[in-house]
């Protein structure tokens, strides 16, 4: 919610000054939130729903919790990942406050309520290729001192066990560090985590047929490449693109 505010501002005092916004980024549910009318505010909360979920996922199992939303809202299931305890227990808190399916309460044919027109675009090499980055990302992190980082964070009183550690590269160096697998193992379980995740954002993104996709490497030229991106992008005075 205070990213669609932040961002909002952002895109409209560009606008005003008579240049062209883009938006680049990866995660979905922040992308829909600035191109589709998606009601934040409105969302109904029950703290003792919540825990009874939390509890259950504390009984069970993720799976078994995963499982539950799945039987109320197949779609939002398909969306987040079993791991993500705080999400499906949200969905599900959602569902019982509301009667209603989390995926139900926005939808990609809706209209974009803003006084732009985005212009979609994505980047998807072919698969290999995008995991050889992927790869290759996890091993900038290491390099940089992403284990020195973590285990600062820990010896500074953060439990590994935070929201904010479960990011990746975070909760499997904070593994690691606990002794509970091998500093090798937790670079193999990143560069195995990140594929994952790219592999979810292409299946999020893939529902929006608004999206016009390049294949980087089908060019002959990388400068070509750019130049078709750019047009397709910047070619649109007055619009948005993401």
């Amino acid at each position: 919610s205070e990213y669609k505010q932040d961002a909002c501002a952002c895109i409209q005092d560009i606008l005003s000054r008579g240049k062209q916004p883009i938006v680049c980024g990866g995660t979905g549910l922040y992308v829909n939130a600035l191109i589709y009318p998606l009601n934040f505010t409105g969302a109904a909360c029950d703290p003792a729903i919540r825990k009874k979920w939390e509890d259950f996922a504390a009984r069970n199992g993720n799976e078994a919790l995963h499982a539950q939303l799945g039987a109320v809202d197949p779609v939002s299931a398909q969306q987040i990942h079993p791991n993500n305890v705080r999400r499906v227990v949200r969905a599900l808190e959602m569902y019982e406050c509301t009667g209603r399916p989390k995926s139900a309460q926005a939808t990609l044919d809706q209209p974009l309520d803003a006084p732009y027109t985005p212009v979609l675009a994505g980047i998807n090499p072919p698969r290999q290729a995008l995991y050889r980055r992927c790869d290759a990302r996890v091993e900038r992190m290491m390099a940089r001192g992403l284990p020195g980082e973590v285990r600062a964070l820990m010896e500074g009183g953060l439990s590994p066990d935070a929201q904010s550690m479960q990011g990746i590269g975070y909760k499997e160096i904070a593994s690691a560090l606990l002794g509970k697998a091998s500093m090798e193992e937790a670079e193999e379980r990143m560069k195995i985590n990140t594929r994952h995740l790219a592999k979810r954002q292409l299946t999020w993104f893939n529902a929006n047929d608004k999206i016009r996709w390049f294949d980087p490497t089908s060019y002959a030229k990388e400068s070509l490449f750019f130049q078709e991106l750019a047009d397709h992008c910047l070619g649109n005075s007055g619009y948005t693109c993401y």
